[in-house]
């Protein structure tokens, strides 16, 4: 019975090492990442300006001498800046695996940043490509919603009376501005502050009513985004169509014209590593793009940018140092390796 016992412990210890031996090593963590693709960011400021005729327009020189006045309500639009500027999206073709990952550091968009960087260098998840166009109103098109207008103008029979009343009420406002000025009036402001205020005030008023007669002009500026990712020469290549009238649109319009780009990629001449594996640490020595816009036989933007597409592989040397290695998300260029 003893040996019995015996020989069972002796099967079951060796059962125990020999399951302990097949038990598989833990692998190093690993973890997969993209170069980038160089987007451009076309950021288009447009200016419309809306012109208002007076509703006394008719009046303004008889009781005004104002001749030079808006008679006609008209819309302009006009291309007031280009800007263009770029961004790093994933690449799928250029992905990668990469070791000991723990340490790897990536846009949100998966585009590889470096290894061992610091918390402070975490990505800025703000997208400002996608950020809504920015329109500001100088003025409203409604005349008589002017807080200034008197009831009696209100009140009056006919446009000819209306406009009698109002170039009044402006002579009225000018008489006591010159009063305030020259320290003739009865009862002059307690202080500078309040004596600036109040001319400032009159102006105002003085202002809106003469509106009334000579017209307003309201602008509006837009901020349009168009964003393209070129993987080959492009000659007129059309943005959008533009006028005058209409501003921005995608398509033809009475009397618009398109914007278009023309492109012109400079390959770097530089020999790409032959990367049998899809493991390791790569990066980009960037190509160049020559970039122009043009619209109506104008050239609205010319520059040139470095471009992560017309790029050619290359490799990091593995290393068992705490390199501290940083990669330009838009380019996929090698900015600093550091220990």
């Amino acid at each position: 019975m003893k040996k019995t016992v015996i020989l069972f412990c002796a099967i079951a210890l060796s059962c125990n090492i020999f399951s302990a031996e097949k038990t598989p090593k833990a692998t190093a963590p690993m973890l997969s990442y993209s170069l980038p693709r160089t987007a451009l960011l076309i950021e288009i400021t447009t200016v419309k300006t809306e012109q208002k005729a007076g509703p006394y327009y008719k009046y303004a020189e008889r009781y005004l001498a104002l001749k030079d006045v808006i008679t006609e309500d008209k819309t302009v639009w006009e291309i007031s800046s280009v800007r263009v500027k770029t961004r790093g999206i994933a690449d799928p073709n250029r992905s990668f695996m990469l070791k000991n990952a723990t340490n790897l550091s990536l846009t949100n968009t998966g585009v590889i940043r470096g290894i061992n960087l610091p918390e402070t260098d975490k990505p800025n998840a703000k997208k400002e490509h996608n950020k809504q166009p920015k329109i500001n109103k100088a003025a409203s098109d409604d005349f008589y919603a002017s807080p200034f207008i008197s009831e009696e103008q209100l009140m009056a029979n006919s446009v000819a009376k209306m406009a009698e009343i109002a170039a009044k009420q402006i002579f009225r406002l000018r008489d006591s501005r010159i009063s305030l000025i020259s320290g003739e009036n009865e009862k002059m402001p307690a202080d500078g502050e309040s004596l600036k205020l109040m001319l400032r005030q009159m102006d105002k008023m003085e202002e809106s009513l003469t509106e009334l007669f000579a017209g307003k002009k309201i602008t509006t500026t837009v901020v349009k985004t168009v964003e393209i990712v070129p993987n080959k020469n492009l000659k007129n290549e059309m943005l959008f169509n533009f006028s005058e009238t209409a501003g921005i649109s995608d398509k033809p319009e009475p009397g618009s014209y398109p914007v278009q780009i023309n492109l012109s990629k400079q390959i770097n001449a530089t020999p790409a590593v032959n990367a049998k594996s899809n493991e390791g640490l790569f990066y980009l020595l960037p190509g160049a793009a020559e970039v122009e816009l043009w619209g109506n036989n104008t050239q609205l933007f010319k520059g040139s940018f470095d471009m992560a597409q017309f790029g050619t592989l290359q490799q990091l040397p593995a290393s068992k140092g705490d390199l501290k290695v940083r990669i330009n998300t838009k380019t996929g260029a090698l900015i600093s390796v550091e220990k």
